[in-house]
């Protein structure tokens, strides 16, 4: 009897670990957010054109760019998707800014990200400094933390075209830049 009581704490105290570690690596990859000071303007690539409001692309389609950058680049972490609620706290935005989404994060040992947005009308500058402010806040934070993503850091893409607005963060720069351009 006493055997199985044992093992049952035993099985209870290993869950609550894991979910501890799990959140404490979730909730480090967003350290540091938040960052008013960070007012880098955010560079246009210079072969977007604007899209009318018929390209405007849907949810849907915001998932099928982030799935195909993700799928075509090497990360070195772990990249999960991100639910929209985490989104917007990581990325200080309101809801109303934002059209569609879909957004992965890595477990927070490294910066790597993949972030596509469709704005609101208007909101197109909103949301590509949001993008801007988050680089930013991730250099602050990884620069005690693991200095080494300061480099892809550095090298962050963020790339806008219309009302679409993506952001990438991985070992391998130019490569998604040629990825960006073909979406």
């Amino acid at each position: 009897m006493m055997e199985k009581n044992f093992f049952a704490r035993k099985s209870v105290y290993i869950l609550i670990f894991v979910l501890v570690f799990g959140l404490g690596a979730f909730m480090l990859s967003g350290c540091g957010n938040g960052n008013p000071g960070a007012d880098k303007a955010v560079e246009e690539n210079p072969e977007s054109t604007d899209m009318t409001e018929n390209d405007v692309p849907e949810t849907d389609s915001a998932d099928e760019m982030a799935e195909t950058i993700f799928e075509q680049l090497e990360f070195e972490d772990e990249m999960t998707k991100v639910s929209d609620d985490l989104f917007f706290g990581l990325f200080n935005l309101d809801e109303e800014k934002v059209q569609a989404l879909a957004a992965y994060e890595s477990t927070g040992a490294t910066a790597e990200e993949i972030v596509v947005t469709v704005a609101a009308e208007g909101c197109e500058e909103d949301v590509r400094a949001a993008l801007a402010e988050r680089v930013e806040s991730q250099k602050e934070s990884f620069r005690d933390y693991v200095p080494k993503e300061l480099e892809k850091l550095s090298d962050a893409v963020i790339f806008k075209k219309g009302k679409i607005a993506i952001l990438v963060v991985c070992n391998d720069s130019s490569k998604a830049n040629k990825i960006l351009e073909e979406i």
